[in-house]
């Protein structure tokens, strides 16, 4: 199980600069140049937006610690 933890967050840790620098990219190519602070603005507070919901919601999807598959404690 622990193999397969650790690329999970290798596999994170190298999508993380283009999750990061997208918002950047995005605003370039989409809006006009009045626009783009307000595009990269918004595109970044996203990540952070989501990962707020996130956390508010998944308690209330998952209620019972019973449901999660936890390895035992030696």
């Amino acid at each position: 199980m622990f193999p397969m933890v650790m690329g999970g967050q290798t596999l994170c840790a190298f999508a993380q600069p283009l999750v990061i620098f997208a918002p950047t990219k995005l605003a370039d190519l989409w809006f006009p140049e009045h626009q783009r602070a307000t595009a990269n603005m918004m595109a970044s507070m996203a990540n952070t937006v989501g990962l707020l919901l996130a956390n508010i919601f998944s308690p209330m999807i998952i209620s019972y610690t019973s449901t999660l598959f936890m390895l035992p404690v030696s």
